[in-house]
């Protein structure tokens, strides 16, 4: 605390034991392009208002409150940055989404934003049947997952509808490989209300409703 040399020096040390890692699994013949590590900086350090500053950290200011997270490998979107508002409880169904196990009892969701899912799944686990799951969390604001799964690879859409029939936005509109899917839904910019989100394929339809509460 209030001596910047050893602060850094501390962070210069982390820094390299993460490259350290990422070089092993980038030459490792198991883990190579199959490995995703996510990373979380120092939640902050609060200023005093004198030349040593950052005495502590955890009470309300922004550099205390915010973090970062850096992704990097197999199952990341590459070069992608975002600034949507995500919480610590988030990193566990987007721990699962890349895994493909699910989080039914986290109070996250999952920070599809980022993600890049490029599993191989195995014949055992591809669904059986099309279909559309209920969105969690829901009533959800302003973020919430739409699962759904498909039998086969097929052309999709996933499209978001309000309370009077109006069409908001397509969610999806391209082929998708089968398998079970989580969506990402940010609705930052709409009104609070009922929603419809609507999956179809082909000739197969299947919807469900969503409240948005601000």
């Amino acid at each position: 605390m209030g001596v910047w040399n050893d602060y850094t020096r501390a962070v210069t040390i982390a820094d390299s034991l993460i490259n350290q890692l990422w070089e092993f699994v980038k030459n490792d013949p198991v883990l190579k392009d199959k490995t995703t590590i996510l990373v979380t900086n120092d939640h902050g350090r609060h200023s005093d208002g004198v030349s040593t500053g950052f005495t502590g950290h955890g009470d309300g200011c922004a550099g205390c409150r915010r973090i970062m997270l850096f992704g990097i490998g197999a199952n990341v979107k590459k070069g992608v940055h975002t600034n949507t508002k995500r919480y610590i409880p988030d990193i566990v169904p987007t721990i699962g989404a890349i895994l493909n196990f699910p989080t039914p009892v986290v109070s996250g969701v999952s920070m599809s934003e980022i993600l890049d899912i490029q599993t191989d799944v195995p014949d055992e686990t591809i669904p059986h049947t099309f279909a559309l799951e209920q969105n969690f969390p829901n009533p959800f604001n302003p973020y919430t997952n739409i699962n759904f799964s498909l039998p086969s690879e097929t052309k999709v859409k996933l499209e978001i509808y309000n309370a009077i029939g109006e069409k908001v936005l397509d969610l999806i509109d391209g082929d998708m490989a089968a398998g079970r899917h989580q969506i990402y839904f940010d609705a930052t910019g709409l009104p609070s209300g009922l929603y419809l989100y609507r999956l179809v394929s082909g000739n197969r339809v299947e919807s469900r409703k969503m409240m948005l509460l601000k």
